[in-house]
């Protein structure tokens, strides 16, 4: 543990578990007085932790790790303190003090500087400790040599009049007139004796009138701020438009589909709009103002603010990391995100402007970036988007087949005083856009920017794999060929089982119509590896169209075919997603690829035995394949069910190499056989029988018909089928 030492009497214990490394992580000193207010000392600024109490000690920085001593649990750290100096200020809020104003006029009291909003502020220039106590009119008598107190005009808050200028004088802001507050003297609070004008306030909104008492004891920095409001000859231009807006998860191409969530993985959420509804609105910004001018830098601008704000709000059951990933696209030269916030299951991001613009040419150039990162779409022309990654489910608070929506909204301002130079008009722009969904990209479940999800956890499940050699699996005995021979080595999966479980399934469900099972959000994927052994050779230029399939049917097709070193990774999938609209639909593709003996086969033509591989060598393929298939089925009785699976292929025991040394792995091993040896295999040929031992095929293959058939089994397991299979 760690304890951490004020040097006044305050102890904080953080009481952390011993790690291996036994080391211990330093709190800050903001982290600290969190735990305990009272550690920070008045009039104290916090300067280091260091190892001894006297400060003489090693420093040790705040986050770092600190190793704990040898013969103990715990590591004591010091603070070291200095003395806090105050500061006193008076704040233009924005402005410029003029040349006659009390703090111009004496530098020798005030140091005039500029904040970050471009408006001066003068401070005193003396800076004293909190144990001195003492007051302002002690610092402005002393370095005025008597001739300034808080009662100077300028200074004083409140005043009587609203005519001095002393105040009404004081400073200019562009575009803006001095503004004050009035609270009138009255007895009992009906006679009336006067007024009490307040030009300073204590905030920079302007919302707390100051009154300052220069007799008081300093006990913490203090600014005050003069109050503006804008000048009421200035035409104000307000202009709102609609922001299109779309929300998705993985891709926009899939913006108009549930996006399925399981409960082991992580998922974003993005939410885009269009900035041509910027840039046209910055277009009529233009035209507004500059009247045919054709030099924008003429077009002066001052008070430009714009601010853009995304809102994400994620459904119970979704777990909202404390500090979620966020990235961005299209937000070009002209918007920076400035603060990413986190509340409850609200993720906000607020984006505004990157730079400072003097005139209308450099915000029209900026505007112009806008958008550029992305390619465009019909939709969306410019895009601009925000993206929160670590999304993930809280496993106890969701279930499977239940639907989230996660909801977003956009809203954005844009403000600024535009000045042509040439004719000597000003304007105010206020310009406001608020984010709609775009109708082509809505949700299935909605109007609005939002993304449905349902939970969907997928059910693994292995599938018997095999491979063989032209057309000849092995299981006793190692099948032999010659150095220099070429071969075919195929892949399969047996789906016998599969079939014969749907077949219980649907006589178990009666009278529903498979054409009144719809089904949505149809997935399916698999990927089968094929890895030949250093003596091995693959063919040369393997493409789709080169690599054979067997009873595929129409339905599915290899969509990918890639070869690196000695693996050739083939991906299969549905010929056309698109018409699988029904259950019947996707039963007729099923039926195709199963109808012949129950396996599905994938071939490499022409793999060859180098020539110089010594007689006796041993030669082992090994393949893998991995699936996927989910779907959303809606039966006309209103039932809904999702469905997902997801398989590995494990060898058939049946074929399993002879050499194997466990039981799962897809593989086949050639002997290198003796000059005299006959190129045929060792052993004959395992008869093919119809049903129990078709001749097999590439797990990769045999997958996606897999896939395609446990699909249909859970389908039927929730919605209830009529038909009744044959065996086949």
């Amino acid at each position: 543990m760690s304890g951490y030492h004020n040097g006044n009497g305050v102890t904080v214990i953080e009481r952390v578990a011993t790690n291996a490394g036994r080391t211990v992580n330093v709190l800050s000193n903001t982290d600290v007085n969190n735990r305990n207010s009272n550690f920070n000392i008045t009039g104290k600024t916090f300067k280091r932790w260091t190892t001894q109490a006297n400060g003489a000690g090693d420093e040790v920085a705040a986050n770092s790790s600190l190793a704990v001593p040898a013969g103990t649990d715990t590591v004591d750290l010091y603070a070291e303190w200095e003395e806090q100096h105050l500061t006193v200020s008076f704040s233009a809020n924005g402005g410029t003090f003029s040349a006659n104003s009390v703090f111009k006029q004496n530098p020798n009291v005030f140091d005039i500087t500029t904040d970050a909003n471009g408006g001066e502020v003068a401070t005193i220039k003396t800076h004293p400790t909190v144990a001195e106590q003492t007051t302002i009119n002690a610092l402005l008598q002393n370095l005025s040599g008597n001739t300034l107190t808080t009662s100077t005009d300028g200074i004083a808050s409140p005043t009587s009049t609203n005519t001095n200028t002393a105040y009404t004088e004081i400073a200019t802001l562009e575009n803006h007139i001095l503004d004050n507050t009035d609270a009138p003297v009255t007895f009992f609070w009906h006679c009336f004796f006067g007024h009490n004008y307040h030009y300073w306030f204590t905030d920079a909104a302007g919302n707390s009138p100051a009154t300052i008492n220069g007799g008081a004891t300093l006990t913490n920095d203090v600014t005050y701020y003069l109050k503006w409001k804008e000048d009421p000859s200035i035409q104000k231009i307000e202009l709102a438009s609609d922001l299109p807006a779309d929300m998705w998860s993985d891709s926009q191409n899939n913006t108009t589909q549930i996006k399925e969530v399981s409960n082991n993985q992580s998922f974003s959420l993005t939410g885009a709009i269009d900035a041509t509804s910027i840039v046209n609105q910055m277009t009529t910004f233009e035209n507004g103002i500059a009247g045919g001018l054709s030099d924008l830098t003429k077009i002066t601008l001052s008070g430009t603010t714009s601010t853009f704000t995304a809102k994400l709000t994620l459904p119970e059951g979704v777990v909202v990391p404390a500090n979620p990933t966020v990235t961005t696209s299209g937000l070009g030269d002209l918007f920076e995100v400035t603060n990413v916030s986190v509340n409850g299951q609200e993720v906000t991001v607020t984006m505004t402007l990157k730079g400072r613009y003097s005139n209308y040419q450099q915000l029209k150039d900026a505007v112009d970036t806008v958008g550029k990162d992305d390619a465009a779409t019909p939709e969306i022309a410019r895009p601009l988007t925000v993206t929160v990654d670590g999304l993930t489910l809280d496993p106890t608070k969701v279930t499977n087949g239940q639907e989230l929506t996660a909801t977003g909204t956009l809203t954005g301002t844009f403000n600024s005083y535009a000045k042509n130079t040439i004719t000597n008009v000003t304007r105010k722009f206020e310009l406001s856009w608020d984010g709609v969904q775009i109708a082509a990209n809505r949700d299935p479940r909605g109007n609005g920017i939002q993304q449905t999800l349902i939970v969907n956890n997928p059910i693994e499940m292995n599938l018997p794999a095999d491979m063989l050699a032209d057309e000849n699996t092995e299981h006793n005995q190692v099948i032999t060929m010659k150095a220099g021979t070429t071969f075919n080595l195929t892949g399969s999966i047996l789906a016998s089982s599969i079939q014969e479980q749907m077949n219980n399934i649907e006589r178990s469900y009666p009278n529903t119509n498979h054409d009144t099972i719809t089904l949505s959000n149809l997935k399916f994927k698999f990927t089968a590896t094929l890895t030949v052994p250093e003596g091995m050779t693959l063919p040369n230029n393997l493409t789709t169209s080169t690599v054979q399939v067997s009873n595929f049917g129409s339905g599915f097709k290899v969509s990918d075919v890639q070869v690196s070193g000695r693996t050739v990774t083939i991906t299969f999938e549905l010929s056309d997603p698109s018409s699988i609209r029904t259950y019947s639909d996707l039963e007729r593709i099923v039926d195709e690829a199963s109808a012949n003996d129950g396996w599905m086969k994938l071939t490499i033509p022409g793999v060859t035995i180098d020539s110089n591989v010594a007689a006796g060598t041993q030669l082992t393929a090994v393949g893998t394949v991995t699936g996927s298939f989910s779907a959303i089925a809606d039966s006309a009785a209103g039932n809904r069910k999702v469905f997902s699976f997801v398989w590995n292929g494990v060898q058939w025991p049946d074929g399993k190499d002879a050499v194997a040394t466990d039981n799962d792995t897809i593989q086949l091993t050639i002997t290198v056989a003796e000059e005299e040896t006959p190129e045929t295999p060792s052993t004959p040929a395992k008869p093919r029988k119809k049903k129990k031992t078709p001749n097999t095929g590439d797990a990769s293959v045999m997958a996606p018909m897999a896939a395609l058939l446990a699909g249909m089994t859970a389908v039927m397991t929730s919605l209830g089928i009529t038909k009744r299979r044959k065996n086949k």
